[in-house]
């Protein structure tokens, strides 16, 4: 009796499991749920590239104390918890869109300050300055990014959606980080590395026109 109950736990479990993928891989073929996955790779590369080239930013190309770097960071961590909690409150008061567009457009401008701006950076008010904006933006920007992709999760499959949706911006950070060494590596100046961020950060905005536009339709 023992063995039969857990075979047909087993079967049970095998026929949720197989049943999950299938709507998944149902859910993965919609439109909307396609762009969401392309905004989702694409949301993350500039800040994949900031996080390998702060380093270099901050202490080789600018002289500062690797101490302080981390002192200012960390205060950056608590200015980007309180700036997630307004960000959420935010998406839910207006649409995770109107956040989304407006927080990548101001860290595209402070990236292209960045790079205008670089030998400025050796001030070290003005150097705490980027880094304490760019983590709030960057914490509002993800606490609208996980409303809109709990929003447009199915219910059925909320969880593992969800689940992918993240492995897939976790995967656009790595592609960001491994771009920046790609082209330190080729000797591109942090000038120019910056600017490319700021072209980077307008690729999830023009995903998220399509996607406000194709749901308005709908």
């Amino acid at each position: 009796k023992e063995y039969r109950r857990q075979r047909q736990m087993c079967i049970r479990d095998s026929s949720y499991y197989q049943k999950t993928i299938i709507d998944l891989f149902n859910m993965s073929k919609a439109p909307v749920f396609i762009l969401l996955m392309g905004f989702c790779l694409l949301s993350n590369i500039a800040f994949g590239m900031h996080y390998v080239s702060i380093s270099n930013l901050f202490i080789t190309s600018n002289n500062w104390d690797n101490s302080n770097l981390t002192e200012i960071r960390s205060i950056g961590l608590y200015v980007g918890a309180g700036a997630a909690i307004i960000g959420g409150y935010l998406s839910d008061k207006f649409n995770p869109y109107r956040i989304i567009i407006v927080s990548q457009i101001m860290i595209a401008l402070v990236f292209l300050l960045i790079a205008i701006f670089e030998n400025n950076i050796s001030n070290f008010y003005i150097g705490s300055l980027f880094i304490i904006i760019i983590s709030a933006l960057g914490s509002c920007l993800m606490s609208a990014s996980l409303s809109l992709c709990m929003g447009l999760s199915m219910t059925a499959v909320a969880a593992s959606q969800f689940a992918l949706l993240m492995s897939i911006r976790h995967f656009s950070r790595i592609i960001g980080e491994w771009s920046a060494g790609l082209l330190d590596y080729n000797d591109i100046s942090l000038s120019n590395l910056y600017f490319i961020m700021f072209l980077v950060s307008f690729l999830p905005i023009i995903i998220i026109y399509r996607m406000k536009n194709f749901t308005h339709k709908t």
